[in-house]
C-alpha cells in the first residue's frame, strides 16, 4: 500500500509502502506520514490555508486555486491528487541462476543467462555524473547566491514536488553524495544552496 509524506516545505512525495515513508520521515524530521484521507487532515491541520493552495498547485495537471471554501474541501482535492501520484519503479540489480546440467555444459558449454548490472550507486563525496541533470542542479546551487526553486524546475523541465524533493534531507545529494543544501526563503521566492 502506498503511502506519503509531507514536511514543511510542503512537498509531497510518494513512497511504496508505509514502511519505506517512515523511514523517509525520521530522516526528514518533522515529516508526517499519511496513506488515507483521515491521515493527511491531521497531517494538514497545523498548514495554513495559503498552505493548503501552495501544496494542491504544486500537483501536475491541476488547475491552480487562489483559495478553498473550506479546508474540508482542500484536504478532499489535495487527497484526490495524491491517489493519482504513481511510486517509482527501480530496476533489481540480481543474477539469475540456472541450473545446467553437467553433460550438456560439456557438450555445448553454456552459461547462465544474467540480468543486466545496474550502475553501482555512487559513493558520498563523489559528485553525480558529469553533464547529467543532477550536476547542471549542482552547479547553478553552488552559485554564492544559489538558485531559485523556479529556476530549477524550469532549467529541468521538473515539477514542483520533485525539485523540493531531490533538495531535502533525504534527497540525492544528501543521501547519495554527502552534499548538505540549504534551502531558505529570499524575498518571496525558495532558494537553495549548497552548504558549507
Amino acid at each position: 500500500m502506498k503511502a506519503f509524506t509531507i514536511d514543511g516545505d510542503n512537498g509531497i512525495p510518494i513512497y511504496g509502502s508505509r514502511k519505506d515513508a517512515v523511514e523517509a520521515a525520521d530522516k526528514r524530521k518533522g515529516a508526517d506520514v499519511f496513506a488515507t484521507e483521515d491521515q493527511l487532515a491531521g497531517a494538514l491541520a497545523e498548514k495554513t490555508t495559503a498552505d493548503l493552495v501552495e501544496i494542491f498547485n504544486a500537483f501536475t495537471g491541476v488547475r491552480e486555486v487562489t483559495k478553498f471554501t473550506s479546508r474540508a474541501v482542500a484536504v478532499g482535492r489535495i487527497w484526490r491528487e495524491c491517489l493519482k501520484m504513481q511510486v517509482e519503479v527501480k530496476p533489481v540489480d540480481r543474477e539469475i541462476e540456472v541450473e545446467v546440467p553437467v553433460q550438456e555444459l560439456k557438450t555445448a558449454k553454456a552459461k547462465a543467462p544474467l540480468a543486466p548490472k545496474a550502475a553501482s550507486a555512487p559513493t558520498a563525496g563523489s559528485g553525480p555524473r558529469e553533464g547529467g541533470k543532477l550536476a547542471i542542479v549542482l552547479d547553478m546551487i553552488r552559485r554564492p547566491e544559489g538558485a531559485t526553486l523556479e529556476e530549477i524546475m524550469k532549467s529541468q523541465d521538473w515539477q514542483i514536488h520533485t525539485t523540493r524533493t531531490l533538495m531535502s534531507a533525504g534527497g540525492a545529494y544528501a543521501k547519495k553524495y554527502g552534499i548538505v543544501v540549504i534551502s531558505e526563503n529570499v524575498g518571496d521566492k525558495r532558494t537553495y544552496r549548497v552548504g558549507a
